[in-house]
């Protein structure tokens, strides 16, 4: 999901603020779980989010191009809406980013278009890998 794109700083605030999302509301279902799994493995980094990281205020400032800020609004949708379900405690997490971002609703909507079809795209690569069969 394009994160291979976003240098080393940009990987940990990325990976701290998607755990967070995934924590927002005090639920990680599996499919979260996955998904932040996935992503992790994308980097092809050992980088954790410490718990320090995933609380701390984050600097937004290194998302300093049009690319890696669509990466970053891209990826924590994706966390949110894995589950099929985006909680009112998951906004908070958004806003802080999107407000950092100065994203409009109206390119928030594209946006979240955007990360529901990331979503749909990976359970259904996910249900068809699990699914008993051959091709």
């Amino acid at each position: 999901m394009f994160l291979w794109r976003l240098n080393a700083e940009q990987r940990k605030i990325f990976l701290a603020l998607a755990t967070r999302m995934a924590m927002a509301d005090a639920k990680v279902p599996p499919a979260e779980v996955r998904l932040l799994d996935d992503f992790a493995a994308s980097l092809s980094t050992d980088i954790k989010a410490s718990g320090e990281a995933i609380f701390a205020a984050p600097d937004l400032s290194v998302f300093d191009t049009h690319e890696s800020r669509t990466i970053m609004v891209l990826g924590v949708l994706a966390v949110a809406l894995s589950d099929n379900h985006f909680h009112v405690d998951e906004s908070s997490v958004l806003t802080q980013i999107t407000d950092a971002f100065d994203i409009s609703p109206q390119k928030l909507t594209q946006l979240r278009q955007w990360a529901e079809r990331i979503v749909d795209v990976y359970n259904d690569f996910h249900q068809y890998i699990e699914a008993d069969g051959a091709i």
